[in-house]
């Protein structure tokens, strides 16, 4: 079967999003299996893969080493930068392949591939069944799953009807489900887009739209009640969005909305929680900035007060200062609203302030 970068979505939008700030054109090209690694016929080479999460890392390591021959210029001119990324890179994939979260013993892994129907994926079907499909309108689709393990196939991959032409193969379309991947996180985020793509619907449009709908917190929730950690909720939702290439909105359990991360776009970068792409506390560095908007909306208020103790003071003798007193009643102007009782003590207008 032809594969090309495009097949395998982390790859692809880690690629992607390198490319994007480097003001290039993403190129996607063949990748072929039979080859030792390298670039050859412009086709990627990347040889014998043990597994998905290796094949991930061989394309986006040869993509990046062959770029010059590829888009023309190096993504990476400073060969330690691309040194930390590619380490970077690999310890996520690694991660990804070998999870501690859901930790699995080989032995407890088939052999062979076996079917499934969605409605056995628990956690997908109660996003398609109770939010996706009811929202766009679509009859629920108990789609068939193969569950295999395979360095050659994405994490999951929807296959139409008649597209793949093997015997062992069911003839209906199917949805593919890499077993060689432990993190039932990104593991259940591919599945997700698969299914959303087999009940013909597009994943980008469907998320973006419950983003803007603010109704992201209701898959954050099925995700917690399936996954049991609030990282894999975190790890759930950055996945989804890497491999759909949305931009750096995601749902915030504390805040409960959706918030937009600072240099989103940066090389390898990703908002707080996105474990793909990471991003070194350096790379921050240059986005920070000081936040004047507390010192100017209390600016004006501040200098008002200080003219009326200058007042005071003006009208005293030389070297005495403003009494305390005279301070707490024109701070009471400026932080209370309703109006002063004249006749009250100011002992008992301070006791109704106090908090203990």
């Amino acid at each position: 079967m032809l594969t090309r970068i495009s097949d395998y979505r982390l790859a692809s939008s880690c690629l992607r999003r390198i490319c994007r700030t480097k003001g290039l054109s993403f190129k996607d090209i063949e990748v072929d299996f039979d080859q030792s690694v390298g670039i050859n016929s412009g086709r990627i080479c990347v040889g014998k893969p043990k597994n998905i999460g290796q094949t991930i890392y061989l394309i986006i390591s040869t993509y990046i080493n062959n770029s010059k021959d590829i888009l023309g210029c190096d993504l990476f001119t400073d060969e330690r930068a691309k040194s930390d990324f590619l380490i970077h890179q690999a310890t996520l994939l690694r991660r990804m392949v070998y999870s501690t979260n859901f930790p699995q013993w080989d032995e407890g892994k088939p052999d062979d591939a076996f079917l499934q129907r969605l409605y056995q994926r628990s956690l997908v079907w109660t996003l398609m069944k109770n939010i996706i499909c009811p929202l766009t309108e679509k009859p629920i689709k108990n789609v068939v799953i193969v569950a295999g393990e395979s360095p050659y196939i994405d994490v999951s991959h929807y296959f139409k009807e008649g597209e793949v032409d093997e015997d062992s193969s069911p003839k209906e379309e199917f949805i593919f489900l890499n077993e060689g991947i432990d993190n039932e996180a990104v593991k259940n985020a591919h599945l997700f887009v698969g299914a959303i793509r087999a009940h013909e619907l597009s994943p980008i449009e469907v998320i973006r739209n419950i983003l803007d709908a603010d109704l992201f917190m209701r898959i954050a929730g099925a995700v917690k009640t399936a996954l049991l950690d609030d990282e894999n909720v975190d790890e759930f939702s950055a996945v989804l969005f890497e491999i759909l290439d949305i931009s750096p909105e995601f749902y915030s359990r504390d805040k409960g909305g959706v918030v937009t991360a600072q240099a989103g776009d940066t090389p390898g970068a990703s908002p707080m929680q996105w474990w793909y792409s990471g991003l070194p506390e350096k790379m921050l560095e240059t986005y920070r900035g000081s936040d004047w908007s507390t010192y100017e909306a209390l600016h004006e208020v501040d200098e008002e007060f200080w003219d009326e103790v200058e007042k005071i003071r003006s009208k005293k003798p030389q070297g005495e200062g403003v009494a305390f007193n005279d301070l707490l009643r024109l701070k009471q102007l400026h932080t209370i609203d309703t109006p002063i009782d004249a006749s009250r003590s100011m002992q008992s207008m301070l006791a109704s302030q106090r908090i203990w």
